[in-house]
């Protein structure tokens, strides 16, 4: 599968295949934040279909792969500057209608989802799965992708 480089992490951007498979590595990514930061009963389990919780995740993440995954070295205190944010977005990683753990759509709280739902079946049935690449911001990204000093 071929990957859309100049979009990154821009979920719109991503062609349903690369969406999906962004997503489960996200997921993982995720169920590891949880564990490591002891973030249980902070971020709902059904994040994912909360798109101000899920653009939020996806920034930490990106920005961890940028830190703990890069070949050359950065800032003295990337590590612990990241960390710095994963605090300050906690407040944003919440989603009060969701905190007894069954999902309920922002703002106004809908019925229940249905039994067994999860990731596979969100990312199988959702618009988000199916919808085809539409970056938001289509001509600036294809400006940077063709010009490497912006």
């Amino acid at each position: 599968m071929e990957f859309s480089a100049p979009h990154g992490f821009v979920w719109a951007a991503m062609a349903p295949g690369e969406r999906y498979i962004r997503m489960r590595e996200l997921a993982r990514w995720v169920n590891w934040l949880v564990t490591a930061f002891e973030l249980q009963g902070q971020i709902p389990p059904c994040w994912y279909r909360h798109p101000s919780i899920l653009e939020h995740l996806t920034a930490l993440y990106a920005s961890w792969v940028r830190i703990y995954c890069r070949t050359t070295s950065g800032s003295d205190l990337a590590e612990a500057e990241w960390i710095s944010t994963l605090h300050a977005f906690e407040p944003y990683l919440r989603a009060p209608a969701c905190a007894n753990g069954t999902h309920h759509e922002t703002p106004a709280p809908a019925p229940t989802a249905a039994a067994g739902e999860d990731l596979e079946d969100f990312l199988a049935t959702s618009a988000f799965g199916a919808a085809e690449a539409e970056h938001p911001a289509e001509a600036e990204a294809a400006r940077q992708a063709s010009d490497p000093l912006l």
